[in-house]
């Protein structure tokens, strides 16, 4: 592809105040030409069919296109754009797919015919967390990738789970590819840039994370996976909204259920309450995507005693006397010795003397 052709793809991406959806629907009317559709004038609009937006052509004027370029090439920033090979071809099924985007890491590490989106809310408990983990372990090994948003919460356990697990995670983020947000995140993000998988963007660089960005990238996350696994979900969220995406895009929806009483499960019940299945197993997931894995499941290397505690913290969040009770008054050191071995191995943790699934 030319310089000028990419130049032009760089362009629309500076267009900000223009919705995605003009962009994609001007570029499809254009056949695809994207010199064409970016240098157009509003008389050959005439028979677009779809509303002009008034910004358009007074926010093209202000841009110097070969400037832009030459800055992009400079700061050596990546990008992918529509007519490159690199390009994910399930994103191009949705309405209003991104003409280019940005990205840290690497196309080659992600696996696109395996992929899953995990959201949920950014005040996700830990028994949500803990829910996340035992299904994620379950996937250990397999070329699955996980797609989700680099937010605190979900996301961010999404991830991490991701590359505790060895599967390859995609980070779609609402600001600029050359930012950390939120910054408590910098490690994740060091982590999936170098060697767990990508991260993306169709904001240019330093564009700031301002609120209206994060409901427009989430129909990125969405549209790359073929199917959203909600975690927890108030019933106003964007991990709603995000549900709802991924059901427009004609995608499958799959919720793990929670407490009743948590505000956060609100939303999933609804979705539940409207066909969406309620997932316990990796197999669940495996199911609704006819994706066909045998589960990679912690039982197979556990047992003995070690199975039959991992079993116990598997259910909720216990303490250490709820577990040796539950394996009737199991003497204390020998219970620590089975407890820090699980925790050495990364399968459960301790959180406010609490324990939890890794």
């Amino acid at each position: 592809m030319s310089k000028n052709i990419y130049k032009y793809y760089l362009a629309f991406s500076y267009l900000l105040n223009i919705e995605p959806v003009f962009k994609k629907r001007l570029f499809e009317f254009f056949d695809y030409d994207i010199e064409h559709a970016f240098r157009c004038d509003k008389d050959e609009l005439k028979n677009f069919g779809y509303p002009v937006s008034r910004n358009f052509f007074r926010d093209r004027e202000k841009l110097d296109v070969d400037s832009i370029y030459s800055e992009i090439i400079k700061k050596n920033y990546k990008f992918v754009t529509f007519e490159d090979k690199n390009y994910p071809e399930l994103l191009k099924n949705i309405d209003d797919f991104p003409l280019l985007l940005y990205y840290k890491g690497s196309f080659e590490k992600c696996n696109f015919d395996k992929t899953l989106a995990v959201v949920g809310s950014r005040n996700v408990t830990e028994s949500a967390k803990s829910s996340l983990s035992y299904l994620m372990s379950s996937m250990k090994n397999l070329p699955i990738t996980i797609v989700s948003g680099l937010a605190m919460g979900a996301d961010a356990q999404a991830h991490r789970c991701a590359i505790l697990n060895n599967l390859s995670t995609i980070g779609v983020i609402g600001c600029g590819i050359d930012l950390v947000y939120p910054s408590i995140n910098k490690d994740l993000y060091s982590k999936i840039e170098n060697g767990a998988g990508l991260i993306l963007s169709e904001y240019p660089p330093s564009t700031a994370p301002i609120p209206r960005n994060f409901p427009q990238r989430n129909r990125i996350i969405t549209g790359l996976s073929y199917g959203t696994l909600v975690v927890e979900a108030k019933l106003r969220s964007g991990a709603l909204i995000s549900a709802n995406l991924s059901l427009e895009q004609g995608r499958e929806v799959m919720c793990i259920p929670g407490v009743i009483t948590n505000p956060n499960t609100e939303g999933i019940y609804k979705l539940v309450k409207d066909g969406a299945p309620i997932v316990t197993t990796t197999d669940d997931i495996f199911e609704n995507l006819n994706w066909d894995f045998s589960t990679n499941n912690c039982d197979v290397e556990l047992v003995g005693d070690e199975k039959n505690i991992f079993d116990i913290i598997a259910c909720e969040p216990v303490s250490f006397e709820k577990i040796q009770s539950s394996m009737n008054g199991m003497d204390t050191s020998k219970l620590m010795v089975l407890l820090t071995a699980l925790e050495i191995r990364g399968l459960i943790k301790q959180i406010s003397g609490q324990y939890i699934l890794g």
